[in-house]
């Protein structure tokens, strides 16, 4: 059994305010395996940063990442230690780089072999997708 102290963490920060929201998306996220070999792809946000300017509150975004990042991870632990004061960690795979960890393409072209498409499950589903599709050549 790994104790926490064992682990090597990355981390994904949340926007300033959001984490319990952002926690509660990984979380649904990471339920969602794309193979079997522990591998998860995590959708990450951007990193703002709280700042007053002329007196104002505003919210700047101090770094962007990609849509999805490859992740190796244990989810127990994730959901054990998801609202950490540093921020929503993961267990990495490369103990010298603490940086988020991702996967060499030949990796993830073995990934998307071999398991279902990721599914972006943040984005708003379109007003229409429940609907059924007509073809404007239908015959009466």
């Amino acid at each position: 059994m790994l104790m926490k102290n064992d682990v090597q963490w990355f981390q994904i920060d949340a926007y300033v305010g959001k984490e319990f929201e952002m926690a509660s998306k990984l979380v649904q996220l990471l339920g969602l395996p794309n193979s079997r070999s522990g591998v998860y792809a995590v959708r990450v946000p951007m990193v703002s940063q709280k700042v007053w300017v002329d007196g104002i509150e505003e919210t700047r975004v101090t770094a962007k990442f990609p849509g999805c990042v490859f992740v190796r991870c244990d989810l127990n632990l994730v959901l054990m230690n998801r609202l950490e004061k540093e921020g929503i960690r993961f267990r990495g795979l490369n103990p010298r780089n603490p940086q988020p960890y991702p996967i060499t393409d030949v990796e993830l072209l073995n990934i998307l072999s071999s398991s279902p498409p990721i599914r972006n499950t943040l984005a708003k589903p379109s007003r229409y997708s429940s609907y059924p599709r007509y073809s404007r050549s239908s015959s009466f």
